[in-house]
């Protein structure tokens, strides 16, 4: 039934979309291995790649960046470092936390500089996520992929680090409790709320609306995350990016989104 409802999507966008249990059985798939424009969900691992320098003592973690206009995201990207003035002074750290609480992309991109890029696309293919790399930063204009992912890398990505199989434990819970801290929860959380079995999910999602922009470009609504119950977890990803011509808006998709939450937590409790 699910399967049928995404076909109906599927000549005017690409949907990808994961859900496995603690033991790796699948709940729901679909197109897991297609390739999707990543957005702001590639952000965990530019996180990811934070930690692995900390723990390999490259960098401290509360060094000060500096805001630079070379670094400005679009005018509509979410944020706060973009009201900041040039060379204000921030710590590491608290770019981390901007950039996955509240998808910060200036944040992001002073954390790609310091960070560098070849070290992120690294530690992303040592971890195995073999079709998920950061393109470029956040910047003007976002007229191509600023990276890519697939469902099944992504779900895997809070797989792992739920099992803590990341560095440590004591690294594994700063990223968890950072991903529990996200604003965004109007994704796949937000048809969860209302199920007594659900009790948290530590996510991150991403957006972008082609539609704002001229000429308009591909939209995309992704978000996954570790799902927490009263029965135990699970890991999801939901990826769309919408074709640019299509009559489908965001949130069309959105709402769809909802509807595949629901119905894969329901499926979930019933094993």
């Amino acid at each position: 039934m699910l399967k049928e409802k995404i076909e109906k999507y599927m000549s005017k966008c690409k949907i990808g979309i994961c859900a496995y249990d603690e033991n790796k059985e699948t709940i729901f798939s679909y197109n897991e291995n297609m390739i999707i424009d990543a957005a702001c969900t590639l952000k965990v691992f530019i996180m990811l790649e934070y930690i692995k320098q900390i723990n390999e003592k490259k960098i401290i973690g509360n060094e000060y960046l500096i805001v630079k206009e070379e670094n400005t995201a679009t005018a509509t990207g979410a944020g706060v470092i973009k009201f900041l003035s040039y060379g204000i002074k921030v710590k590491a750290n608290d770019l981390v936390e901007l950039m996955v609480s509240i998808s910060d992309h200036m944040a992001a991109n002073m954390l790609i500089d310091f960070l560098g890029i070849d070290n992120i696309n690294r530690t992303i293919e040592n971890f195995g996520f073999k079709n998920t790399k950061l393109l470029k930063k956040y910047l003007v204009p976002h007229n191509k992929y600023v990276a890519r992912i697939t469902a099944y890398d992504y779900a895997n990505f809070f797989y792992m680090l739920d099992k803590n199989r990341f560095f440590n434990e004591e690294s594994c819970k700063y990223m968890r409790d950072i991903l529990l801290s996200q604003k965004y929860k109007d994704f796949l959380a937000h048809p969860l709320f209302s199920n007594s079995n659900y009790l948290n999910m530590a996510s991150k999602s991403g957006k972008v609306d082609g539609r704002t922009f001229s000429p308009p470009i591909n939209s995309v609504i992704n978000d996954g995350g570790i799902v927490i119950t009263k029965k135990g977890n699970y890991y999801i990803a939901f990826l769309a990016e919408i074709d640019s011509e299509s009559d489908i808006m965001v949130s069309d998709m959105k709402t769809f989104m909802h509807i595949v939450s629901k119905n894969i937590l329901e499926e979930y409790l019933k094993k």
